[in-house]
């Protein structure tokens, strides 16, 4: 008896050779397709530099949008507590991908708790953009394929626009005249997903006004429901630990407050940890006039309170270790050596020490006058200080440095020099049982000039 195998090698060599050309097909326009993106700078900062974490190494992986790493600064954690909680977040990213992103970011970092910010329940209607935002700093996988029909699915789009999603080539192919050197694909920065949007670090605004709560609860969309019931039988397979988190902002309305309310309320009922923020303002110390950037946003001094008082509530409630000895993180204690020469333009040194801040001392209002040969600085009595840290800088982006200790209310400074500016601010403080205290500050300062 004979067997007819003479076709089978030839169809092997041809099928071999099909999936060979099919990989490097893949590979090649993953590469050319990443020189046309148009990057969304903070989310290709946060998700591209998200794969070079070594694995199992992150405590825990922060997933949203911006509400996520513009509240949370990873390396004053590392600095204060030595925990690693990473963002995978990106502009307007919608909480329907949460699911996907857990899956993603769990290929190398299976053991980590997962942090997810419900702000991003109000972040749209499954735009163009916020798909974009996210899914052109992923790498090509069955699972991002997975996502794109997911938000393709809920958002409705047409044949055209997710054939466009899966081949991003096709909507950009058109900047071949804008690339120019590495103007294309930004260099990743290493300051693990710690920010440098500018507003975020100069600029404050008080919205306070603006601000409310509510205790209602409104009705939750099918879509969000079906999401989360996918995305909660998952973890629940896969034993995946998860905190669900809200953040305060003004920006909601109280029909989104409530939609809110009403998410919480069902994670709750469904035995998940839940920590509402937006009701605790007080127990963080942020101010809601002094402390955001703008209405969603805290600035960089609302983003270490918020950051210290979550640190704070992670290691008390989950099983995190202090690293910042271990030599296999030494990245991370450079990363935030780097990270502190570009916020000594924004912050004093005392906001790095959670333990000396206090919010029992007001923020003393400052006045400069100029002289024929000196200026002179001059503020309000603070209540309760005992004395007052000078700051200065010599121009905005030059770091703040103390300059005098003193107990009056002025102080007798140099003019600038012509066309120059150089800004001061006072900072009151008080000692108690041989511990110094800060109180609030004037984040700017005053501008003084000739």
């Amino acid at each position: 008896m004979s067997y007819r195998v003479s076709n089978i090698t030839p169809k092997l060599k041809i099928l071999t050779k099909v999936i060979i050309f099919l990989l490097i097909f893949v590979i090649g326009i993953s590469y050319i397709t990443d020189l046309f993106l148009k990057h969304d700078s903070m989310g290709y900062q946060n998700i591209k530099s998200f794969y070079q974490e070594h694995e199992n190494t992150l405590d825990a992986v922060y997933i949203g949008s911006s509400n996520c790493f513009v509240f949370w600064n990873s390396l004053a954690a590392w600095e204060e507590y030595g925990i690693t909680v990473f963002p995978y977040a990106c502009n307007a990213n919608l909480f329907y991908s949460t699911e996907y992103i857990i899956k993603e970011a769990r290929k190398t970092q299976p053991d980590a708790l997962y942090i997810v910010n419900i702000n991003s329940l109000s972040e749209g209607s499954v735009s163009v953009p916020q798909i974009r935002n996210l899914i052109d700093c992923m790498p090509f996988s069955m699972n991002k394929l997975e996502l794109i029909k997911h938000l393709s699915d809920i958002g409705d789009y047409s044949l055209k626009d997710r054939m466009e999603f899966y081949l991003p080539i096709l909507r950009y192919h058109s900047r071949w005249s804008e690339l120019a050197g590495d103007t294309a694909a930004p260099e990743l920065n290493g300051y693990k997903g710690a920010s440098t949007y500018p507003p975020y670090l100069a600029r404050t605004t008080d919205i306070s006004e603006k601000y409310i709560l509510t205790d209602k609860e409104a009705e939750l969309s099918k879509d969000l429901i079906s999401s989360t019931e996918s995305l909660l039988a998952y973890c629940e397979k896969e034993k995946v630990k998860v905190l669900f988190v809200t953040v305060p902002q003004a920006k909601p309305k109280e029909k989104q407050l409530a939609q809110y309310n009403a998410f919480n309320s069902f994670l709750e009922e469904r035995g998940y940890d839940v920590l509402d923020l937006s009701k605790r303002l007080d127990e963080m110390d942020i101010s809601l006039s002094t402390d955001f950037y703008n209405e969603a946003h805290t600035n960089i001094h609302g983003s270490l309170k918020f950051t210290y008082y979550l640190s704070e509530y992670l290691t008390d409630n989950y099983d995190f270790d202090d690293k910042r000895s271990f030599p296999a993180y030494e990245a991370w204690n450079r990363a935030y050596e780097r990270y502190s020469k570009v916020l000594s333009a924004y912050t004093l040194d005392f906001e790095w020490d959670k333990g000396t801040m206090t919010d029992k001392l007001d923020a003393p209002e400052l006045s400069w006058e100029p002289g024929e040969k000196d200026g002179l600085l001059s503020w309000t009595e603070v209540d309760g200080a005992q004395g007052y840290l000078i700051y200065k800088k010599e121009g905005e982006t030059l770091p703040w440095q103390t300059i005098a200790e003193t107990d009056v209310l002025l102080y007798s400074a140099e003019l600038p020099k012509e066309g120059e500016s150089h800004f001061y601010t006072v900072v009151p403080y008080y000692e108690e049982n041989g511990v110094r205290y800060y109180g609030d500050f004037s984040y700017g300062g005053v501008q003084t000039w000739l």
